[in-house]
């Protein structure tokens, strides 16, 4: 029996024509179209850039490709996430295909053996993975393989799916988007504490005395389709500001006519775009507290500098200095320096 672990290479960016031509002769073969959500050549790119795509070539032809991808890198924040677990360590296998003329020679198999390997290797706690209930063929190599169902519910664009999950023999923490007790599943990201804590710290520690009262945060727990999620909202005089959350940041861009329907929101680069996720803000805010006020100003991330130009720690000089920047933040941003700028009787040139 060929040795198909040791036949698996990383692909790169110049693979994606080859990954798209696989793609469309395993939608071919598939007995249901819905069994399985397309990806475009540029997102097969991107997956390769990241280092998260393997192959197996035979004679040049590319006859199968896995991607995995840690879910601290998903743009969802993992399977995990979207079931409301909080198990940052674990590992997506998110894309398996194999050419209709290479099936049943122990691909998948050797494709998920890898799977298990890498997510030791990297100390994860799990691997997870989703299927379409009605794709037995696949469901039942994953399940011979060890996974156990986790969930049944529909992706976000409404497709069935089967949610795996692989023990690999460490502590799981379960927990849905905001506990009881007020702590987030984002703990590594926004909450070093509770939300309540982390509202205090934003509205009254570090807001500038001029703006406290007039400045808030708020925060929404949603549950769709059986799953959890969050938006932060930033309020001023009572008015929203910027909402920050996934599914909102992708039906804007959706609305806009930026993102087609199923795209991923890491299609577009972070300083291409207005409208940003719920992790995004969250790891905007870690950033912003674990570093000096001033490196937070000129940060090329706008919501760090969002959290910056409020802060009690910036002064008359530095903020006179900025007036002249305020017409090159974006557009929901230059509300924040006007107001900060006014309240302090600056005047924005």
């Amino acid at each position: 029996m060929t040795d198909w672990l040791s036949r698996m290479i990383p692909l790169t960016e110049a693979d994606a024509p080859d990954m798209y031509r696989l793609e469309q002769r395993m939608l071919s073969a598939l007995p249901s179209p819905r069994w399985y959500y397309p990806s475009d050549e540029a997102e097969f790119a991107a997956q390769a850039r990241l280092g998260h795509a393997t192959g197996i070539r035979e004679e040049g032809k590319l006859i199968a490709l896995n991607i995995l991808v840690p879910a601290e890198e998903a743009h969802h924040g993992g399977y995990a996430a979207v079931l409301g677990r909080h198990e940052p360590r674990s590992l997506n296998f998110e894309d398996v295909m194999v050419d209709p003329g290479w099936r049943r020679q122990g691909i998948h198999s050797a494709f998920l053996a890898r799977a298990e390997a890498e997510a030791r290797r990297l100390g994860c706690m799990a691997v997870y993975a989703t299927v379409d209930p009605d794709n037995q063929p696949s469901l039942g190599a994953f399940l011979k393989a060890g996974y156990r169902e986790a969930a049944r519910r529909p992706a976000y664009d409404g497709r069935p799916r089967v949610y795996l999950r692989l023990s690999l023999g460490r502590e799981e923490v379960p927990s849905a988007a905001i506990a009881p007790n007020g702590k987030s599943q984002y703990g590594d990201g926004l909450a070093e504490g509770s939300w309540k804590g982390m509202k205090k710290y934003l509205e009254q520690d570090m807001l500038c005395p001029a703006l406290r009262g007039r400045i808030t945060y708020q925060l929404e727990v949603y549950s769709r389709f059986g799953s959890s999620g969050s938006t932060f909202s930033v309020i001023l005089d009572s008015h929203p500001v910027k909402k920050f959350g996934f599914m909102y940041a992708i039906t804007r861009l959706e609305e806009q006519g930026r993102l087609a329907r199923g795209q991923y929101l890491w299609r577009i680069p972070m300083d291409e775009r207005d409208e940003y996720s719920d992790d995004e803000f969250s790891d905007a805010l870690k950033a912003y507290r674990n570093q000096p006020i001033q490196q937070s100003l000129s940060s090329g991330n706008p919501i760090v500098r969002m959290f910056a130009i409020v802060d009690r720690r910036v002064g008359r000089r530095t903020l006179a200095s900025l007036a002249g920047s305020v017409s090159v933040q974006p557009g929901w941003l230059q509300a924040l320096y006007e107001a900060r700028l006014s309240a302090e009787g600056i005047e924005a040139p």
